[in-house]
């Protein structure tokens, strides 16, 4: 029996994520966690059975699974991204939830005002303006680590990119979080089209909110021109490239987006993303909240 979401929906979930993942059981719990913290009610996840952690990714889903917060499928992720995106949304998301963030492991959803469970109410506020929000990335350096290191991501890489880093134009450097109201879901049957970052793409205007709670119309991405990076009130804080050792496993798996591996240059790609100068981001503080909200959890689901 479905339930009614904070808008009066006759959705299963108000706020939603969708990822595509593939190497990366490492890294599932915190970002699950995180989210949930969030505000963000379930997940949508294709896991790639060939990667050499599928066993431990299982085990780890399965947990979230049983616990009735993650639909997830096992089945081949390179190239795969745009297909899965459009697939499931089409079948299961726009029906069941009313806004779903199309985002990646490595990416956590940020607000400004640094509370848990904020998100449904910055979306609640700007849904009848907006059908989509457009999320910037922040970049999370190294930190100077070298290679991979236990504990979580947001205590291991605090600081990010400085405030007077300029973004480029290009589409991959915006995520996003799409509504899914009569308007959008009536496009999906017409031009259902999904790319890993500017998620639909569509023949008429979006009307879009940006990070600095900024309303524009645009077709596809909405990304038109260069903005310089100031203090916003929401971001996508990206934990690319982690450490080097992080980096260089993350290049030697084939992408999802393409299927191919990446091709630009080690030293030039790991430069371009490893900025560490700032930690007005930093979500360090989620680290403790984090740990609970797992033990709680596994506690739920049976484990010690």
């Amino acid at each position: 029996m479905k339930r009614l979401n904070k808008q009066g929906q006759g959705k299963l979930y108000f706020l939603a994520v969708c990822a595509i993942a593939r190497e990366e059981a490492r890294y599932l719990d915190e970002w699950l966690a995180y989210h949930l913290l969030k505000g963000v009610q379930h997940f949508y996840l294709r896991y790639d059975p060939k990667s050499q952690d599928y066993p431990r990714a299982m085990e780890i889903l399965g947990k979230w699974e049983g616990l009735g917060m993650v639909t997830v499928e096992y089945e081949d992720t390179r190239g795969k991204q745009g297909s899965y995106y459009r697939n499931v949304t089409c079948e299961k998301i726009q029906h069941e939830a009313q806004w779903c963030a199309y985002i990646d492991l490595d990416e956590f959803m940020w607000t400004a005002d640094d509370k848990t469970n904020n998100l449904p109410a910055l979306l609640q506020h700007y849904g009848p303006l907006v059908d989509a929000i457009n999320l910037d990335w922040v970049f999370f350096g190294s930190n100077g680590q070298q290679d991979y290191e236990e504990g979580l991501m947001v205590e291991r890489f605090p600081n990010h990119q400085g405030l007077g880093y300029s973004l480029q134009t290009e589409v991959w450097e915006i995520k996003t979080i799409l509504q899914f109201n009569p308007l959008v879901c009536e496009k999906l049957k017409e031009f259902p089209s999904f790319s890993a970052h500017g998620v639909l793409m569509l023949k008429e205007p979006l009307r879009r909110l940006d990070g600095n709670l900024q309303v524009s119309e645009s077709v596809g991405t909405g990304r038109e021109a260069i903005r310089d990076f100031g203090l916003p009130y929401f971001a996508l804080c990206h934990y690319n490239p982690k450490s080097m050792g992080e980096y260089l496993q993350k290049l030697s798996r084939p992408s999802a987006a393409s299927g191919e591996k990446n091709r630009l240059a080690l030293a030039e790609a790991f430069a371009r993303k490893d900025k560490s100068e700032s930690a007005t981001h930093s979500l360090a503080a989620y680290g403790p909240m984090i740990r609970y909200l797992l033990m709680a959890l596994n506690k739920k689901g049976g484990k010690s």
